[in-house]
């Protein structure tokens, strides 16, 4: 079913007109922001694959790469349905996708769900920064389960799960 959900959103959706992985930009105050909507959802590999995911096929993570080169002054935030996970022991995830964030120190925050978890989690990132994965339970689940996520021109800030008061702030400068 989700080959005709695909084609179906493709079709139906302008967003996804040229594909359902893109990117928009938002200006706020004098800061830019770069918004990357990634297609990472398939996760069924055969063992033999030896796939990490969160899964991205190589046309996209050259697009992604393009995008978080398209401006030395933007601040990009990705958004996901598979977060990354480091292995038990490790710092950073051993996935395809991590490299290509972590060489660019403007991507701040990583928005992903799929685990319906509650979870902020740090990762190494470019010139001893680093970036943060947040991750939120699912609304079905508990109406709780929502997030506000505010650009500043100085800073991110992310709500507590189901409150408006923040709970971490990125600075962006």
């Amino acid at each position: 079913n989700a080959g005709a959900a695909r084609a179906r959103w493709i079709r139906d959706v302008p967003h996804f007109n040229d594909g359902t992985y893109y990117s928009h930009t938002v200006k706020v105050s004098t800061k830019n922001y770069r918004l990357i909507f990634l297609d990472n959802s398939f996760y069924r590999f055969h063992p033999d694959e030896k796939v990490e995911t969160p899964y991205l096929d190589k046309p996209q993570l050259h697009w992604l790469r393009a995008q978080l080169q398209e401006s030395p002054d933007d601040v990009e935030i990705i958004l996901m349905h598979i977060p990354m996970k480091a292995a038990p022991g490790e710092l950073a995830p051993s996935c395809e996708l991590y490299p290509v964030l972590a060489k660019n120190p403007s991507a701040k925050l990583i928005l992903a769900g799929h685990n319906h978890k509650n979870i902020l989690q740090d990762f190494p990132s470019g010139e001893n920064k680093k970036m943060l994965q947040v991750q939120t339970g699912a609304f079905a689940q508990d109406t709780k389960n929502w997030r506000l996520v505010r650009l500043t021109e100085n800073s991110i800030l992310v709500s507590f799960p189901g409150d408006v008061k923040t709970e971490v702030t990125i600075p962006v400068n």
